[in-house]
């Protein structure tokens, strides 16, 4: 099924999120004022055609790789849905 055949590596991007002045470490978390709920709010697909995964967008272990795993899994599942049900 897969080949044994080795790959030339050719470009590698690493993100730095300690560094990156826009993400500062980039860790969910509720603040003051809002709820759990904000992180499913985060996972409402935008059309049926934009559709959001990550460790920010659950309740279900948010900040983690599991979380991120999760929602990923979830977001698969209603895309999977959303195919199945069009003619």
């Amino acid at each position: 099924m897969f080949s044994r055949q080795r790959i030339k590596v050719v470009k590698v991007k690493a993100s730095r999120w300690h560094s990156d002045t826009f993400a500062r470490g980039s860790f969910p978390f509720v603040p003051v004022n809002a709820s759990p709920e904000d992180f499913n709010i985060m996972s409402d697909p935008v059309a049926e055609r934009i559709f959001f995964a990550g460790d920010g967008t659950t309740t279900l272990f948010p900040g983690s790789v599991r979380g991120a795993f999760a929602s990923g899994r979830r977001e698969a599942k209603r895309i999977a849905e959303l195919y199945n049900r069009r003619p």
